[in-house]
């Protein structure tokens, strides 16, 4: 298995922030898992707070 290459620590969190999300707007969903409309939910919301 290949390591995963290291990420600058500010990708890294905005990473973690944007997984986070995407893991509540699934629950709130009533999904078991995170699927791409999660995700693309979740980075509609971290585009708009950095606007």
């Amino acid at each position: 298995m290949l390591a995963n290459p290291p990420m600058p620590p500010p990708f890294r969190l905005s990473m973690r922030r944007i997984l986070k999300l995407a893991r509540t707007i699934a629950d709130l969903a009533g999904s078991a898992s995170v699927e791409a409309p999660h995700l693309a939910e979740a980075l509609q919301y971290c585009r708009r707070q950095g606007e």
